[in-house]
């Protein structure tokens, strides 16, 4: 754990500690001389491949260095930096090769886990640089880039990890593209071309040929956002001409080209670098069913919310976890149309097909043991001291008190995963207070193992009738 002390008078950061603890956070080891007494960091990376490796960046403005640990945090190798980092992209599968962006435009490979590095390239979009795809890209260290011409001109290029060389660069898509406009993802690539102020954008599947997006003959885009890219299909979020702050999703077949309308008038928010933030859930919508949910208004459904978190420590509005097949928990309400007003928390048990009410309030909603117990805490700008736990997919809540002064909380941590059966709540007990830390662990309440009488076979039934579209 990093924490900082920031200092509003100066406008920065004095003082940095790093901690380490070995036993899900029951006692924390100070580890700032191991790191130097007076480093100040800036930035703990886990590396995605392999937990034992992390690297810690320091502020550049007092020393620019790194620190290398391949031991899970206990021990640190210091390294010299010759360049000011501002993002690191690991490789999906190999755990020592890492891309650095720089302040300068510039980026940076490394195949020792950062103990060297080597310039791939300068003039560099920000965030617009990608590895390699196995099984799709000839070779694993092939780096997809967009490189910037002009203020009106990119280039869409890619290099060898090792050897960037004019020599070893491909061309792709032949010709210039729109700054900021390169998209790689799974077997897609994306780029936009303006021609008399009207863009055009084009798709490669499988690194095959470019060929123009063709969305229905009457959809006039200005603005064209990549939702998604899964199941062999393009989701896009399309702002059309007569739109402002709306957009319509569209959905394509295996090779990203034709795109049919699947939903209209959709809401969004601008997130960093101009990108749209849309949650897609792959959940089939519903209309209410179920016995616990009552309606008597004309038209009424369950309308739920979407919105994105922006406390990245609590579940947000909706959840659902790849470890807890269908269930799936959101905020929302019951009437004729989506308000924000009367949020309730509902829950699903078979994939959104039939929903259930849990609460009538705001709660952050956390899965422990692959969904075999839910914990809910409460969204509330007051301090709490109680949660709510639930064995049985949420039917039947039981109330615990977690601390015995009432906490603020900031947010709650676990193991990724969710097969763990502790969790931490950090928060304050006054708004000048320093941070407290609550370690829960629900181990002792699992006491027994699981029978064959404990399980059920689960299928999705439509209305009574069995699914026939998978």
């Amino acid at each position: 754990m990093l924490t900082k002390l920031y200092d509003f008078n100066l406008g920065s950061v004095t003082e940095s500690s790093l901690w380490r603890s070995t036993d899900y956070g029951t006692t924390y080891e100070k580890l700032n001389e191991k790191v130097g007494v007076k480093t100040i960091l800036s930035y703990l990376y886990v590396s995605p491949n392999n937990k034992r490796k992390i690297m810690l960046l320091t502020d550049p403005e007092v020393e620019n260095s790194l620190l290398i640990s391949t031991d899970e945090g206990a021990t640190y190798q210091k390294y010299r930096l010759g360049f000011y980092v501002l993002s690191l992209l690991f490789h999906p599968e190999q755990e020592d090769w890492i891309l650095a962006y720089s302040h300068d435009q510039k980026l940076y490979s490394s195949v020792e886990f950062g103990r060297r590095w080597q310039l791939v390239h300068e003039r560099v979009a920000p965030n617009r640089f990608y590895w390699s795809k196995m099984g799709l890209d000839k070779e694993p260290g092939l780096i997809h880039l967009e490189t910037t011409i002009s203020d009106t001109q990119a280039l869409y290029i890619t290099c060898k990890l090792q050897n960037c060389t004019e020599a070893n660069k491909g061309k792709p898509f032949p010709g210039y593209i729109d700054p900021n406009s390169l998209v790689v993802q799974d077997e897609y690539v994306f780029v936009q071309v303006s021609t008399g102020g009207r863009p055009i954008y084009y798709v490669s599947s499988r690194r095959d040929l470019f060929t123009p997006m063709k969305l229905p003959k009457y959809t006039l885009p200005k603005d064209l956002h990549v939702i998604s890219t899964d199941e062999n299909r393009v989701v896009a979020a399309v702002q059309e001409w007569n739109q402002n702050d709306t957009f319509n999703l569209y959905v394509s077949e295996a090779g990203g080209v034709y795109y049919t309308l699947a939903l209209e008038n959709v809401m969004s928010s601008m997130g960093p670098e101009g990108n749209v933030m849309i949650d897609l859930y792959e959940a089939p919508s519903t209309d209410l069913r179920g016995n616990s949910i009552h309606c008597i208004l004309p038209y009424c459904s369950l309308h739920l919310q979407l919105h994105v978190s922006a406390n990245p420590y609590t579940s947000g509005n909706i959840a659902s976890k790849e470890s807890a097949p269908g269930i799936i928990v959101a905020s929302g309400s019951i009437g004729a149309e989506l308000t924000s007003n009367n949020v309730s928390i509902f829950i699903t048990s078979d994939a959104g097909n039939t929903w259930r009410q849990i609460f009538d309030e705001e709660f952050s909603i956390l899965y422990l043991d692959q969904g075999g117990a839910l914990v809910a805490i409460q969204h509330t700008p007051l301090p709490i001291r109680h949660l709510w736990l639930s064995f049985d997919e949420g039917r039947v809540w039981n109330k615990y008190s977690f601390t015995s002064s009432p906490l603020f909380v900031d947010g709650v941590l676990g193991e990724p995963g969710e097969e763990t059966l502790i969790m931490t709540i950090f928060g304050h007990v006054s708004h000048r207070s320093e941070w407290q830390l609550v370690k829960i662990d629900f181990r002792s309440i699992f006491n027994r193992r699981c029978t064959e009488a404990d399980y059920q076979t689960w299928h999705l039934h439509n209305q009574g009738d069995p699914c026939l579209m998978g």
